[in-house]
């Protein structure tokens, strides 16, 4: 499975994923750069995909929260407290659910979690 950059226009025109990890909304709180001006976006529901917590070149880890792959513009509301809660369910889920499996990049496991994430409603 190939990482992926979650950008601001996959937020704000809502772009679907097949691996859709969680949803997402709220505001984009954007500091720009330098600290000089702030600006406030609401947006409506939008997909984070499963993707975005596969680092590009390491195996075995998954990453969560402020962490994952999206730009600069989208980390406005990604950085957020439910964002990064929704995003921290799936390692978590992988960690308890097969504990001594390695994940390697491009290995999809992610329908497997997604079975029993939704079987147990976490």
């Amino acid at each position: 499975m190939e990482s992926i950059t979650l950008t601001i226009d996959d937020i704000s025109k809502q772009k679907k994923f097949d691996d859709i990890l969680s949803k997402g909304y709220g505001v984009i709180d954007i500091h720009e750069l330098g600290g000089k001006e702030l600006r406030f976006d609401a947006v409506d529901e939008f997909q984070i995909p499963y993707r975005c917590l596969v680092p590009k070149k390491v195996n075995g880890l998954l990453v969560a929260g402020r962490c994952i792959s999206c730009d600069h513009e989208s980390l406005g509301t990604l950085r957020t407290i439910p964002a990064c809660m929704y995003t921290a369910k799936q390692p978590e889920l992988q960690r308890y659910s097969q504990p001594n499996k390695r994940l390697l990049r491009g290995d999809s496991t992610y329908n497997s979690f997604r079975r029993l994430w939704q079987s147990k409603r976490l």
